[in-house]
């Protein structure tokens, strides 16, 4: 049930867009919200999803979230944080990320980092709001996985998941 909750706020998330607009606490270009990736291997070059495409978030439990872009469109990125508290500005912190690819058939590809393989440096994790789902925080970051330990999915080429950088909302579970 809880999942179920969580899930559905994720997707409300999406819907309603995320984050503000201050350059200098996100320390990124996204506007609203964003991810760029850096792929290389089954996927080459940068893939970089905005607001347009969707994009949210939801917390696993009190020092776990992840953030999700690409709704719709040909790519959905989710980056896992693990090991991070609300309002903690941590750097290496333990991360995966989720590369989705859908496919003209629509059918789907996807790639999925190993555990511990990517690390993220927090530059912002504060609260927005308090909602009655939760709080809401706005999350960025940059980050890069371990190119020795590429991305697997099924009847795929691996793919090498290099350096990252995003900026959502997120409901916190507590």
């Amino acid at each position: 049930m809880r999942r179920r909750i969580t899930l559905c706020l994720f997707a409300m998330l999406f819907v309603l867009g995320c984050g503000d607009d201050d350059p200098k606490e996100n320390n990124s270009d996204f506007g609203d919200c964003g991810v760029t990736v850096e792929l290389s291997g089954a996927i080459e070059g940068s893939v970089t999803l905005d607001i347009s495409d969707g994009c949210g978030g939801g917390g696993i439990n009190a020092t776990s979230v992840t953030t999700g872009f690409g709704l719709t469109g040909d790519y959905n990125i989710r980056v896992q944080l693990d090991e991070l508290n609300k309002d903690e500005l941590a750097t290496g912190v333990p991360s995966t990320v989720v590369v989705v690819r859908r496919n003209a058939d629509d059918s789907e590809d996807e790639w999925v980092t190993p555990v511990g393989s990517c690390a993220t440096d927090m530059t912002t994790n504060s609260l927005r709001e308090e909602t009655i789902a939760g709080p809401s925080y706005n999350l960025a970051g940059t980050g890069e996985c371990d190119p020795s330990t590429p991305a697997q999915a099924t009847d795929q080429p691996d793919l090498v998941v290099g350096e990252y950088r995003f900026k959502s909302t997120a409901l916190w579970n507590d």
